[in-house]
């Protein structure tokens, strides 16, 4: 077939002009029983017209060879205009979901939706699950982004939007992270009070992320910042990996964790990766409260409360960093006196911790040593003392690691 084989359009379906009484629409159900003769797509026409009058049959309604004409050409001429089709939740279920290949247009109308699986019945504008955007279907934005999410809203449903939000973090950033060119703008997730079972996991930089942090996941910053409560059982309440840049703050995180090395944190970071983060109420964790790994950065940005014990509060390793801004002058308050089973802050395998008194404090106490510095690592304090962090056993140094 070549491209000179290219067949007219259809400018206008058939029978567009065909007046009442000459054209009906072709019903789904069977007609049979109902009115002699009549079509449906069910039946398409029935037994009785391919019969002779004669041997009791009778003829095909004009009126429905001019319906389905009209219905199958008022389609082509849709596709021979360049038109796609939005997801349709009724066509979805009568088709058992649409199958891998398949091309959607978004609700926004600006972009295109391809399905990644078969027998897909996912949403793509409020569930991408099974389905990812074309290459030139970002939404670019010209203005920050405002999305929300609460525990009464809906991944399936839900839109986002303040009166309709989603109900989990995690589907606000797969959204972002799948369908938004953040163009230097910045995107902000607004989380309701209320307790959520899972944070988020954002293993790959945001598409149009240029300043220091495109993305915000915000809580409520009042009060001790417990009002929107991150309970997690099994991974860490938040998880930054793969090169991504994010922003926490107004949450209280606590995680029973499990046997995966990488859970029961608050916040785990690795892998060139950076975290802003503050007005924080760290909970009981199974494993370092705070631990950033593999070249990765953390900034603590608001004070912040520290309510639940945990193995260690900040663990720094492999070549990352954790620092106040200087002159922040925020307070991390413990309370309870919780208990850290390792130590209150690990700095290991050429690693840099950069906290000053005059930059942050601590009130309160706490039980457990005060810090440990090995491998060729420094935690720089400016001369805060060996008191400055919380503990009730004083602090010690190894393997080249130095502390001042």
């Amino acid at each position: 077939m070549k491209i000179s084989d290219l067949p007219d359009k259809f400018k206008i379906p058939f029978g567009n002009s065909a007046g009442v009484g000459f054209i009906r629409p072709i019903p789904l159900p069977s007609q049979i029983g109902i009115q002699n003769g009549a079509a449906s797509l069910t039946d398409g026409f029935p037994p009785l017209t391919f019969l002779s009058p004669d041997a009791g049959g009778y003829p095909p309604f004009g009126q429905d060879f001019n319906g389905i004409l009209n219905e199958i050409t008022s389609n082509t001429r849709w596709q021979n205009a360049g038109g796609t089709f939005t997801f349709d939740s009724d066509f979805a279920s009568a088709i058992a979901g649409y199958p891998k290949g398949s091309i959607l247009l978004s609700s926004t109308g600006t972009f295109l939706w391809l399905s990644t699986v078969d027998d897909n019945t996912n949403n793509p504008d409020s569930n991408p699950a099974g389905w990812t955007p074309l290459s030139t279907g970002r939404v670019r934005l010209t203005a920050n982004l405002d999305v929300y999410v609460a525990t009464t809203g809906s991944d399936t449903s839900g839109d986002g939007s303040s009166g309709n939000p989603w109900a989990t973090i995690q589907h606000a950033v797969t959204y972002i992270a799948t369908t938004i060119d953040l163009n230097g703008f910045a995107a902000t997730v607004h989380v309701s009070a209320g307790t959520y079972a899972a944070g988020c996991a954002v293993n790959s930089p945001f598409v149009g992320d240029t300043g220091s942090v495109g993305v915000t996941i915000l809580g409520d910053e009042t009060g001790t910042y417990s009002n929107v409560l991150i309970n997690s059982t099994e991974a860490s309440c938040f998880t930054v990996t793969g090169g991504a840049k994010l922003s926490v703050r107004g949450f209280k995180l606590q995680s029973a964790g499990s046997s995966t090395p990488a859970s029961g944190h608050a916040f785990n970071v690795a892998q060139n990766s950076s975290l802003n983060y503050g007005h924080i109420n760290f909970g009981a964790c199974a494993q370092s409260q705070v631990f950033i790994s593999l070249s990765s950065v953390a900034v603590i940005t608001q004070s912040c409360v520290i309510s639940g014990g945990a193995t260690i509060h900040l663990e720094i390793a492999s070549i990352s960093q954790i620092i106040a801004p200087t002159a922040g002058g925020n307070t991390i308050t413990l309370t309870g006196t919780p208990a850290f089973s390792n130590v209150f802050v690990l700095c290991r395998e050429m690693a840099l911790v950069s906290i000053t008194s005059a930059d942050l404090t601590f009130s309160g106490s706490a039980t457990g040593v005060r810090y440990f510095v090995t491998g060729n690592s420094l935690i720089d304090t400016n001369g805060s003392g060996a008191n400055y962090f919380p503990g009730s056993t004083a602090g010690s140094t190894a393997n080249g690691g130095l502390y001042v």
